[in-house]
């Protein structure tokens, strides 16, 4: 086979790497603008967010890299839909800007978790030409959003404290109507132990500013799980 014809087999690789990185910069912008607004309307607040410790420009470089992977994954090696590819390329990188945004401001933005909802939806329609999901995907979008829901009551009426934020069911709802019911225990667990290896190390090096009761952003862990699952498939 010549070069010629290698490149042209890959090419559909190419665009969407080539896309992906575009598309990875617009979402810099869009993030950099997010958090500054937020920081804005937080000022006279001056709420105590513990952050993830990440420099923003190494967080920004990550997320390129991420999203750059994800798009050749998903085009050399699952060889799913163009139409549907796209999709998820912008689907990836909305979550993406919410997980930023969230380790950022531990805010998750109520405009870019419906902006996803509807791009879910979008590559439903795709795929099956309708734009009702499957029952699965409902009850993973109602589970998603309902059983954080009551954790979070539970918890608050014996603590009187929250343990989830309204942004983190939201995303869940987000995450269970893209990926389905039988995903989201997956979700769940892999994001929950992403967290306590985060916060494991971050105790041992600084456990004055890092005590057991400090507050963490759980959004960048839910993105990063989901990412797992899609890729690879629940267990």
């Amino acid at each position: 086979m010549t070069i010629a014809k290698y490149l042209f087999a890959q090419a559909p690789a190419i665009t969407a790497i080539l896309s992906a990185w575009f598309i990875a910069l617009l979402a810099q912008r869009l993030s950099r603008w997010m958090v500054k607004r937020i920081r804005a309307e937080l000022a006279a607040f001056e709420p105590h967010v513990p952050l993830l410790a990440l420099p923003v420009q190494t967080m920004t470089h990550w997320f390129t890299v991420w999203l750059v992977i994800n798009a050749g994954w998903l085009a050399l090696i699952t060889r799913i839909d163009a139409g549907y590819l796209a999709g998820s390329i912008v689907l990836l990188a909305v979550l993406g800007v919410l997980a930023m945004v969230d380790a950022q401001t531990g805010i998750l933005p109520n405009e870019l978790i419906l902006l996803s909802m509807i791009i879910v939806l979008a590559c439903v329609w795709q795929v099956s030409s309708t734009w009702l999901p499957a029952q699965t995907f409902l009850w993973g979008m109602t589970l998603g959003y309902g059983i954080p829901t009551l954790f979070n009551a539970a918890y608050r009426l014996i603590y009187d404290t929250d343990a989830l934020g309204q942004g983190d069911a939201k995303l869940l709802a987000v995450l269970g109507l893209w990926l389905g019911i039988y995903a989201l225990a997956d979700v769940w667990l892999i994001a929950c132990a992403l967290l306590l290896v985060y916060t494991a190390v971050k105790r041992c090096q600084c456990k004055k500013e890092f005590g057991l009761k400090s507050s963490m952003p759980f959004g960048p862990f839910l993105v990063l799980a989901a990412n797992v699952v899609f890729s690879y498939g629940p267990a």
